[in-house]
């Protein structure tokens, strides 16, 4: 036995299998989402560093319909856990530990912190056939082809960035350091972290929705909106940049 072993046995520590099963939890979803989250599809091919993605594509052949509606909720139902998880560990209930919540609780908390998502993984996927089937994001590529869209979703998360609204939802998402009483704790928590992230989340139109490198840069910001000791700066120069690519988008 090492020193470090040793040591740690004397202290009575012991990693939290709560929070071990949460990191092993988001390292499975971003391994399903990199391997095309069940889709059948390839991210590297939908994934591009152009911003704005090309819009002189071939149009689909046929549009989405009801058959792959189910493979697209979980893949982006995966995608969202991925995305979201890293910037909840800080604030995740830990079980395990000595006076810590019990596991029990901790699942509930997490069962209901993933159906938060799964409901905005739903409305995602029919807003995603809407907007394919209106020529508006490529059927294939699933980034918009549309300056517009484009410039909307950018300016929307501009502006939202410095709304009550999100610095009430934000403050609530960060200062979640234990379950809240019963058993509607995580989904109020995942509410409060949707209504924090929803219109970042929504930008998955604007650069791919299954683009790695989009994905990758919104989990950066969801994730140091929530780990910063004050936040304010960040989220405000996050607004301004969202305003003024869209700005750009629409006039260039």
């Amino acid at each position: 036995m090492t020193n470090t072993e040793d040591g740690l046995k004397r202290s009575g520590f012991r990693p939290p299998p709560g929070m071990v099963l949460v990191i092993a939890l988001a390292v499975a979803c971003w391994v399903y989402f990199l391997t095309g989250a069940g889709t059948g599809m390839d991210v590297w091919s939908m994934s591009t560093l152009q911003f704005p993605p090309p819009v002189n594509l071939l149009p689909m052949a046929s549009p989405p319909s009801l058959y792959s509606a189910l493979p697209m909720v979980g893949m982006w139902f995966s995608m969202m856990l991925a995305m979201m998880i890293p910037g909840t560990l800080r604030h995740f209930p830990k079980a395990g530990m000595q006076g810590a919540t019990p596991s029990s609780t901790l699942l509930w908390f997490g069962l209901g912190y993933a159906a938060a998502w799964l409901v905005y993984s739903i409305a995602a996927t029919g807003l995603q056939f809407v907007f394919v089937m209106h020529e508006l994001v490529h059927g294939m590529t699933l980034w918009s082809i549309s300056d517009l869209l484009s410039a909307a979703l950018l300016v929307l998360a501009g502006i939202y960035q410095f709304t009550g609204l999100k610095m009430q939802s934000l403050d609530s998402c960060r200062r979640a350091t234990r379950v809240s009483p019963g058993r509607l704790g995580g989904f109020r928590y995942g509410i409060n972290c949707l209504s924090s992230s929803f219109a970042l989340m929504l930008l998955l139109f604007v650069g791919g929705v299954m683009n790695v490198y989009w994905v990758i840069l919104l989990t950066v910001i969801v994730s140091v909106e929530k780990t910063l000791t004050d936040p304010t700066p960040f989220r405000r120069t996050i607004g301004l940049t969202c305003l003024t690519a869209g700005t750009t988008v629409l006039v260039f």
